[in-house]
């Protein structure tokens, strides 16, 4: 290998020429270990939901577990996730594609085995909705409270219409204290309607 290539800022130039092609992303992250993380870090630094980290499980773990998965195939789902810089809804799936929608139980199993403050320590921004838009995690406010992480810039979120105000109030709490580098803040309710938007 060329001595140049081993400048971190080198390397980086070229990804950033890469940026807009996954494929020629993931070609340059099998080529050599210098490319390798650099070029992990751009694939996974946005995601729109948490299936690409479960199916990067072996296959029959993505629905139910046929089998405990082995501790290094958690740690694969870890790394990756340590990755992610963005967690948001990306409504425009025309091109693409769309991946399994990770169950409940799978992502139960994830969430103990790895809160979400140690599973996304780069985590800055959230759009709750894309961790799962299934009816137990949506009005899981435990869950969405488990996010509020130092460095936390941007969160959305939905409240559903049957959540009492009680648990609402105690949310809005806790934002102050518990996601204190939070600049951008939009709480939907579930009818659509714009509840608070704060930049």
């Amino acid at each position: 290998m060329h001595h140049a290539l081993k400048i971190y800022g080198i390397i980086d130039a070229i990804l950033q020429h890469l940026e807009s092609s996954t494929t020629d992303l993931v070609n340059v992250a099998m080529t050599c270990s210098k490319f390798s993380d650099p070029a992990l870090n751009i694939l996974w630094r946005e995601q729109s939901s948490l299936a690409p980290l479960i199916i990067s499980l072996p296959q029959d773990n993505w629905k139910v577990f046929s089998r405990k998965p082995l501790l290094t195939e958690w740690e694969r789902v870890r790394i990756n996730a340590s990755r992610i810089r963005r967690l948001v809804s990306n409504f425009n799936h025309s091109r693409v594609k769309a991946p399994p929608v990770p169950s409940g139980p799978v992502l139960q199993q994830l969430f103990a085995l790895f809160p979400p403050a140690r599973l996304f320590p780069n985590l800055f921004a959230l759009r709750f909705g894309a961790v799962s838009n299934l009816p137990e995690f949506r009005a899981n406010f435990l869950l969405l409270r488990q996010f509020f992480l130092l460095g936390l810039e941007t969160l959305a979120f939905n409240i559903p219409v049957d959540v009492p105000t009680s648990e609402v109030e105690q949310l809005l709490g806790a934002l102050s204290t518990e996601a204190s580098d939070l600049r951008e803040l939009s709480i939907m309710v579930d009818n659509g309607l714009s509840a608070y938007r704060r930049n």
